[in-house]
């Protein structure tokens, strides 16, 4: 083997090792920063939680469905008017 190509082989082994360095820095990285967000995502349910009023939630969800038994009722009317006539 030539000085040339001993010198293009270590550096090929050179970027090699370089590139593999890198990839691990990267997923470590990735790693890290996926459980920081997992963290940030626990933080925010619990501040979510810590803020949900009950009665105002029960309120709002019973209003809800109190409007949908409305839309129903009135969808039910119309089909049986639209038979009878």
């Amino acid at each position: 083997m030539s000085p040339e190509q001993k010198y293009a082989e270590k550096k090929r082994e050179a970027a090699v090792k370089l590139l593999e360095q890198k990839e691990k820095a990267i997923q470590k990285a990735l790693a890290t920063k996926m459980q920081q967000y997992s963290g940030q995502q626990a933080d925010e349910l619990l501040a979510r939680a810590l803020e949900l009023e009950i009665e105002a939630e029960v309120e709002r969800r019973f209003e809800e469905e109190k409007r949908k038994l409305v839309e129903d009722s009135s969808r039910n009317l119309k089909s049986a008017r639209s038979l009878l006539s």
